[in-house]
């Protein structure tokens, strides 16, 4: 240890007098010596007995140490806060060497306010064992090694302790700490309580590192709080009532912690290095399921034949974070028969909010062509192309990495373009259209309608309907979300989704799809009719704002709305050159002077001559075609629209029409 600290200091430089400073260092380690021979060891066992005394032997030495800096000290040291050195050392190989040993002296230099600190921690290099029968992800040189302060191999993590003192020791040795029982006698039944749970050493790192440096009593104090919180949050997250999330934005239940090389629980995370991966499951026979220390065993782990998890730990660390959520290793998998009553309970809640890892402030590690496997364009109209599956929707994002890069991938900078700008490889180029295609459809701006998300979702792949359903919560702005239940009907699941979702999206399904549904509800589509319609509707440059509202007690869907009963439609059966169909609105008074009010229809539904309900959107370009049905309740036929020219006259002529509200079927 005297030798880590000698070396640490001639990196630091600005030593004036090493001879005197090593004096000082000596007197001090004697006193400390003799003050150990004269300790009594009666109220303390013989192995914690001599524990505490090399414990202060080292606080001698420590003692020494922080007078040699503050004899090497060229700068005011006094700092608010500690600063996080681990992330100032977490990225290598962009300083040059000169650079990075000013960090670390201005590091240590800081770092000598505080009790208990020795140095910074200890900087390790991890590597990953390259495949020689897949030669294309030996290419990806972000997977080879990886060097930074407070990282430990996963043959450190799998590494099992005895006692409390060896696992201090460890700990100090890799954190760069010299803490003592003595200092805190609390740390000895909490190393104890890990070591009886039978931990190992990666997962007793992970909760430990993050609160280590500062005080570790007060970071288990905080874990335990965090931990507490956590569980209350996630306990009031589902309402059995509603069936539905009141909190979709919760955090998930795992996260893997790169540094320990384990997955623990979210709340043992506090570092804001976060992220997420985003990948395309291979196919059965191009995959494999292992069983690993990094989840606890806890259930197979499914990844591409060609890969390894150490390799792609190697590279996310590389690319800047910490903390990854993954969902192979996060959420949990089909396993033992045993643990799927489990795995169904957790997906209630950790499938439908998978999205808020993926949310704008978090970065996105995406590998296009499977995680772990160099990118690579490929067939891009395979199913299983990152680019056609139905959860990628939702992990579509603008602070987005790309991974798995070797030097023959064609990333953005890489790709040859012509003198206009376009990309000259048609398979390169329609993939970057296709990328730049889903980010202008899952945009904010792309909120004011529900259409561009469903019609986006149809055509993607998934194991089920049911995933598609659920991976469309997040995008469509719901405020609250369903439950993920295994085995639900896709029918079931979306008419749970659309009890939830933000009511003007409602008012999109109810004023512009032109079919009455054919399941349940009447007023809106089924899942079946989203998908077999032969396209959707889409009516560019209009927003509607029409809030379909729904109540929980009675099960019943509103809508507050200019509505004129008693109408004589007629509309034409066929719509020749046109496009659409021309319709006459006779209403039974009006303040126009005209006949009566003209409408057309964009659609085939049939609208046999009769007299209907109708009810207008606020700006009368849209109208619902219904029928009363006794109870107060309407019935949709099918939609209309007025010509933009006429809604804005016929909005004067009827602004004194009063809005009322309509039940629906």
């Amino acid at each position: 240890m005297e030798e880590a600290h000698s070396r640490n200091l001639e990196e630091g430089g600005g030593m004036e007098s090493r001879a005197q400073a090593a004096q000082a260092a000596d007197k001090l380690r004697e006193e400390a010596e003799e003050n150990v021979r004269r300790a009594p060891e009666a109220p303390m066992e013989a192995a914690r007995a001599k524990h505490c005394k090399e414990a202060m032997k080292e606080e001698g030495v420590r003692k020494g140490l922080e007078t040699v800096q503050q004899l090497a000290a060229e700068e005011d040291n006094r700092r608010a806060m500690i600063p996080d050195h681990e992330e100032e050392a977490s990225v290598p190989h962009k300083n040059t060497a000169e650079e990075r040993r000013e960090a670390r002296r201005r590091a240590r230099e800081k770092l000598s306010k505080f009790p208990g600190l020795a140095s910074v921690a200890r900087i390790a290099t991890i590597t990953s064992t390259p495949d020689s029968h897949f030669p294309d992800v030996v290419d990806i040189s972000l997977q080879i090694r990886h060097t930074c302060s407070g990282i430990i191999s996963s043959t450190e993590a799998s590494l099992r302790f005895s006692s409390p003192a060896s696992l201090l020791g460890k700990l100090n040795e890799i954190r760069g700490t010299c803490y003592t029982f003595v200092q805190h006698p609390e740390l000895v039944a909490a190393l104890q309580s890990y070591i009886d749970m039978e931990y190992d050493f990666g997962l007793i790192y992970a909760y430990l590192r993050p609160g280590w440096h500062q005080d570790p009593v007060a970071g288990l104090r905080n874990l335990a709080a965090r931990t507490q919180d956590y569980a209350e949050r996630r306990a009031a997250a589902l309402d059995r009532t509603t069936n539905s999330f009141v909190n979709p934005n919760i955090p998930p239940r795992r996260i893997w912690d790169l540094y320990s090389n384990r997955v623990v629980p979210f709340s043992a995370a506090t570092s804001h290095f976060l992220g997420a991966v985003s990948h395309s499951w291979m196919e059965p026979s191009r995959r494999q399921n292992i069983q690993t220390a990094i989840n606890s065993f806890e259930w197979p782990v499914p990844i591409p034949n060609d890969i390894t998890l150490e390799r792609v730990r190697v590279e996310i660390l590389n690319l800047g974070l910490q903390y990854a959520w993954l969902d192979v290793l996060c959420l949990r998998q089909e396993g033992a028969p045993e643990k799927e009553a489990t795995r169904r309970e957790e997906w209630l809640v950790d499938v439908p909010t998978i999205g808020s890892v993926y949310t704008p402030s978090n970065i996105v590690i995406h590998y296009y062509s499977g995680l772990g496997r160099p990118f690579r364009i490929e067939n891009l109209d395979h199913e299983r192309h990152w680019i056609n599956r139905a959860w990628t929707l939702q992990e579509v994002t603008e602070n987005s990495i790309i991974a798995g890069v070797t030097p023959s991938s064609p990333v953005p900078d890489r790709v040859a373009v012509d003198e206009e700008g376009s990309i000259k490889n048609p398979n390169e180029r329609r993939f970057y259209e296709k990328l730049s295609d889903l980010k202008l459809i899952t945009g904010s701006h792309n909120f004011d309608c529900i259409y561009p998300i469903l019609t986006a979702m149809r055509p993607r792949s998934a194991s089920s309907e049911l995933d598609k359903i659920a991976g469309l919560a997040y995008r469509i702005s719901a405020s609250v979300l369903p439950p993920y239940i295994v085995g639900q009907s896709p029918e079931h699941a979306w008419d749970s989704l659309v009890k939830v979702i933000n009511p003007d999206r409602r008012g999109d399904l109810l004023f512009m799809f032109p079919e009455p549904g054919k399941q349940q509800y009447r007023w809106c589509p089924s899942w079946q009719q989203i998908k077999d319609a032969e396209r959707l509707p889409s009516i560019p440059g209009l927003v509607l704002c029409e809030a379909v509202e729904f109540d929980v007690e009675t099960g019943c869907f509103s809508h507050k709305g200019f509505r004129f009963d008693g109408c004589h439609l007629q509309v034409e059966s066929e719509p020749g050159n046109r496009g659409y169909r021309n319709g006459v609105v006779q209403l039974p008074t009006t303040h126009l002077d005209t006949v009566g009010l003209t409408v057309i229809a964009r659609h085939a539904q049939p609208i046999p001559t009769g007299t209907y309900t109708l009810i207008c959107s606020d700006t009368f370009e849209t109208w619902v075609v219904g029928r009363p049905v006794g109870s107060g309740l309407i019935e949709k036929v099918s939609v209309l629209r007025t010509p933009a020219n006429l809604a804005q006259k016929y909005r004067q002529s009827f602004k004194a029409h009063v809005k009322q509200v309509s039940l629906y079927t």
